[in-house]
């Protein structure tokens, strides 16, 4: 298993009236498709209190595998003709931000929108749907 995860994204010139606009990729994985066991994906993770243990865990659904991104930045590139390029994470994610605040996935965020959904069933070999997120 690889020592990182992967944040995909991509850029558009505009898209749907908006100008300059990125779109972050989230995979909408089941727990039983996760990329590893939350233990080596997480920090601390015997130690996250229960009330905050469900956002910890779809902070972290959120990420690619590397056969993942590769699988999706080929179809992307090849069926939709969008380049999905990437910012690498060193394992475990950290669940909390400075202030030990828990990190809210993209998709529950209210400052993030859904604007583009690519089924499952388009992507050869990936067990799942992607969503693709702009900001508000």
């Amino acid at each position: 298993m690889s020592e990182k995860v992967y944040r995909a994204f991509s850029f558009f010139p505009e898209h749907n009236g908006k100008k300059d606009l990125m779109v972050v990729w989230v995979p909408l994985r089941a727990e039983r498709i996760r990329v590893a066991p939350y233990s080596i994906l997480l920090d601390d993770y015997d130690h996250i209190p229960r009330n905050v243990l469900s956002l910890a865990k779809g902070y972290c659904d959120e990420f690619f595998g590397l056969d993942e991104l590769n699988l999706f930045k080929i179809f992307m590139k090849e069926k939709r003709e969008i380049t999905v390029l990437y910012d690498e994470y060193d394992l475990p994610l950290q669940w909390q931000d400075g202030e030990g605040n828990p990190s809210c996935p993209i998709r529950y965020s209210p400052n993030w929108q859904k604007v583009f959904s690519v089924k499952g069933n388009e992507v050869i070999d990936l067990p799942f749907e992607v969503d693709g997120y702009s900001k508000k």
